[in-house]
């Protein structure tokens, strides 16, 4: 076995082990030139390091470790190790394990995380080994659009708008004054509400929010949605456009305090659900916490499949 840095030549092997590991969430793309264009744009200060290991040539496995611009410490590193299901249990993740923490090592880091989905619970014995606990756990689910009716839900847009709330998107308020700096500021404000795995809330600045979201090649002006009450908007549903898995992939849904109990959240995801049928996406598949209540009720109302479940594992590093 041989372990060496990435190169440009090695994503088609990667892309190739993590699709055959039948990851439902987080959400991927599952071609290599995507990669290659998310690997361009990350952001500088979010250090980025990838490792392969070859057994006779042949890429088996991958290692890497990075900072996340929405919970940036520079002591804080996500890490992934995957090996091709023939190739596990011949010490290849051990190995590539030991080579993260030997470059990581200059870096003095304080915290890691990981991620292991329900369906590959092999895995945990393997982090728990090394110090890893789980922290959190999610439900990803998915809803094939093309047999959801939403005809039983046809008049929940006129209530609302006999209320002063319409659903607007993006594109639909393109000409609105602070635009983008209005939907940064809720987005925030129903940020730091939501249930997360992260331990706590870190604003995102202004510019990079807009890098990661507004700039990001996978969303649609016509995909994210807002709520707006008069000239207040108050409510948003963030989807992008995973094109390689013909999928669109709910992130962040919210309304304000004040608007709640009105089915706002509701009509929103609805909102998304018909942009699918109408774009021919046939899959729509997001995610929540397990304690989030109200959005796994949602998800059963609307019929919508569970996947497996979502943990994310964390270790403590003392300083020595």
């Amino acid at each position: 076995m041989n372990i060496r840095k990435f190169t440009s030549d090695d994503y088609a092997a990667i892309v190739e082990i993590r699709n055959s590991l039948n990851i439902v969430w987080p959400a991927w793309p599952k071609d290599p030139e995507t990669w290659m264009e998310i690997d361009r744009n990350r952001d500088p200060k979010c250090l980025y390091q990838r490792w392969v290991a070859e057994e006779e040539g042949k890429v088996v496995g991958a290692a890497s470790f990075g900072r996340r611009l929405d919970d940036f410490h520079p002591q804080k590193f996500y890490i992934n190790i995957q090996v091709l299901e023939a190739y596990r249990r011949h010490g290849i993740g051990t190995a590539l394990y030991k080579q993260l923490m030997k470059e990581l090592q200059p870096y003095d880091p304080i915290i890691l995380r990981t991620d292991i989905l329900e369906n590959q619970l092999q895995s945990y014995p393997f982090v728990q080994k090394r110090g890893f606990k789980e922290v959190w756990r999610e439900t990803p689910v998915h809803l094939d659009v093309a047999g959801c009716d939403l005809s039983t839900y046809a008049d929940l847009e006129i209530t609302l708008k006999a209320e002063g709330i319409s659903i607007k998107s993006l594109h639909d308020i393109k000409n609105n004054q602070d635009r983008d700096r209005r939907v940064y500021d809720l987005y925030m404000e129903l940020a730091k509400d939501m249930p997360s795995e992260l331990p706590e809330f870190t604003i995102i600045p202004y510019e990079d929010w807009v890098k990661i979201t507004l700039e990001d090649p996978t969303t649609s002006p016509q995909a994210f949605f807002i709520a707006v009450h008069k000239d207040q908007y108050i409510a948003l549903h963030e989807t992008v456009i995973e094109m390689s898995d013909r999928a669109l992939l709910g992130g962040l849904l919210g309304t304000l305090p004040a608007f709640r109990n009105k089915h706002i959240g509701l009509a929103l995801i609805l909102r998304a659900i018909k942009f699918a049928q109408n774009h021919n996406i046939p899959v729509f598949k997001t995610c929540t916490a397990i304690t989030n209540n109200p959005m796994q009720n949602l998800f059963n109302k609307l019929g919508f499949t569970r996947d497996p479940e979502w943990l994310q594992c964390e270790k403590v590093i003392t300083p020595s």
